[in-house]
């Protein structure tokens, strides 16, 4: 019965991991060079830098939801490509500390939290990635350290080992099962 119990556990698990790798590759793989992946409206982002603690810690896991410019206001923490020549259009999430509107077209004042200054260069409205809806710095550490190498195969492969030796002794036995059907023992050919 634990036997069953384990085997199944680890059949939904393998299938969860391989569904996930599916749904992520596919993110990947529709968005364009040099932007964020998005399913649904949604982005997942990790934090490098302490420009925002104690707000967001290093190695966060940040959930980002799309949000027209008009909807954002002061005090929302925003992902956005950087204006900032010298980062060259990276990923930077702060906070936003003014909004002007010129027409159809919104620019926003951001600043770290951890930053006495605000930015140097103005958000455009269309360099926001989207509002930042959750924060986990557990998800995000935890993430970091499945992307490592030493980590992320042996939990990958010691799953998928032990599924394909539950399988290869399911098949031996059935083998067995079916031999001893055709020919049963103590029979005489």
């Amino acid at each position: 019965m634990v036997k069953k119990i384990t085997a199944t556990i680890l059949n939904l698990l393998s299938v969860l991991i391989c569904l996930l790798a599916v749904v992520m590759l596919l993110g990947v793989l529709t968005t364009r060079s040099g932007q964020v992946p998005s399913m649904a409206g949604y982005s997942l982002l990790r934090v490098l830098t302490k420009s925002m603690e104690p707000t967001i810690p290093v190695d966060s896991l940040l959930v980002v939801r799309q949000t027209p410019p008009e909807q954002l206001q002061p005090g929302d923490i925003i992902s956005f490509y950087s204006p900032d020549p010298d980062l060259g259009g990276m990923v930077n999430t702060h906070r936003i500390t003014g909004v002007e509107q010129q027409g159809a077209a919104f620019q926003f004042t951001t600043r770290g939290d951890a930053n006495q200054l605000d930015d140097k260069f103005p958000v455009s409205g269309e360099a926001v990635i989207g509002r930042v809806v959750f924060i986990s710095p557990w998800l995000g550490t935890l993430l970091r350290l499945i992307g490592n190498p030493l980590i992320y195969f042996p939990m990958i492969f010691i799953p998928l080992g032990i599924l394909i030796v539950l399988e290869i002794k399911t098949i031996i036995r059935t083998s067995k099962q079916i031999v001893e059907e055709e020919d049963p023992p103590g029979q005489c050919h």
